[in-house]
């Protein structure tokens, strides 16, 4: 989103009088639908501002503490869910067939999860689903509209409770978790670790394809506080209160390799990254398994970056999506309350006149 304005919520207002929901969703060819008819989304007067604790921003765990609750038991002092679930939790609470209750799939190929995926889990296509389609280059979120419509194609409802995992430690959960944020959905978690996770735990697949009522969705906050564009980034620059945390490799932040968008391939025009910012490499949030670091550990990690809880924190990378992690760990988990995910990125700075940075003596890579 290259302009983060209350005006790019409030449009919604406007543009979506109904949610004719045509069936645009990548999987939706094979679910079946209550009716072919259209079906409203009632928008209101409007779409509320709201602020990112009232989006959902959970309180920090203490460092001996674990980061997924019981299923049971698992909200939050807000009235939310925690932001984390455990496989074993996860499938308790399936077991329980609760209503409200939405598993998604973000993925790169549906085919992966037609062999075997989580039983009612939804597939939902990593660009097809997750763009904007104006601007697909530079891996952009959605715009009101289209996430009121994706919702309602997916058959959730404001009040559902979403759990996402992914094949990708994370990488698409935390995106797609962060797209709900900015439009006010609050009852959203991930499973920690991801398929993976759920398989070593040998849990079960299913290879249904689950039957989708089409919902009405009511979107009535939305929360920019979350996001970042150019202007903002340019006018943090010479701020000692800001930290920007560059989510990528650390010899593409050093200018050492050329940056790339990570869905296109495509080659920034510039090395290096924005001027002040500090690496924090995205995996690095990750213990191998996939699943996220203690508590303790990535207070450490931010810390010793020196990326501290009063400060402003945006996160990028080169597109928006490795940028996600951070975004997550820092507002959902260390509970920072003055974090926006920059979404257009390296894709857009470097292809600017903004200034960038190299830095030369890197230490040799780890064997």
């Amino acid at each position: 989103m290259k302009a983060i304005s209350s005006n790019w919520f409030l449009m919604v207002a406007t543009a979506l009088a109904l949610c004719g929901c045509e069936s645009n969703l990548h999987s939706s060819s094979n679910a079946q639908t209550s009716s072919d008819q259209p079906t409203e989304v009632k928008i209101g007067d409007g779409v509320k501002q709201g602020s990112a604790k009232g989006s959902g921003q959970s309180s920090a765990k203490g460092s001996g503490e674990s980061l997924t609750q019981d299923a049971a038991t698992d909200e939050a002092s807000d009235g939310t869910v925690n932001p984390l679930i455990s496989a074993v939790e996860l499938k308790k609470l399936l077991d329980s067939k609760p209503s409200g209750v939405k598993i998604l799939e973000p993925g790169k190929d549906e085919s992966v999860y037609q062999a075997g995926h989580l039983p009612t889990a939804q597939f939902v296509h990593w660009i097809d689903d997750m763009t904007d389609p104006a601007k697909v280059d530079q891996y952009n979120n959605l715009q009101a509209d289209q996430f009121a419509k994706l919702m309602c194609e997916l058959g959730i409802q404001a009040d559902d409770r979403v759990i996402i995992y992914d094949r990708m430690t994370s990488r698409l959960s935390t995106r797609l978790f962060w797209t709900f944020k900015c439009f006010g959905h609050t009852q959203v978690q991930i499973l920690d670790g991801g398929f993976e996770n759920w398989k070593s735990e040998s849990l079960g697949l299913s290879t249904d394809t689950p039957k989708v009522l089409k919902s009405q969705y009511e979107m009535q906050t939305a929360c920019p506080e979350l996001c970042a564009d150019m202007k903002f980034v340019q006018a943090q620059l010479n701020d000692p209160k800001t930290r920007l945390v560059d989510g990528r490799p650390a010899e593409q932040y050093s200018g050492q390799a050329a940056g790339r968008v990570f869905h296109t391939g495509a080659e920034h025009p510039r090395k290096g990254h924005i001027t002040g910012a500090v690496n924090i490499f995205w995996k690095d949030n990750f213990n191998q398994d996939g699943t996220f670091k203690s508590i303790e550990e990535l207070r450490k990690l931010y810390t010793n970056a020196s990326v501290h809880p009063d400060d402003c924190v945006v996160t990028y990378c080169n597109e928006g999506l490795h940028a996600a992690p951070p975004w997550f760990i820092l507002t959902q988990l260390l509970d920072y309350k003055n974090v926006r995910l920059y979404d257009s990125s390296m894709a857009e700075w470097a292809s600017s006149e903004n200034p960038m940075s190299v830095k030369k003596n890197l230490p040799a890579k780890k064997k």
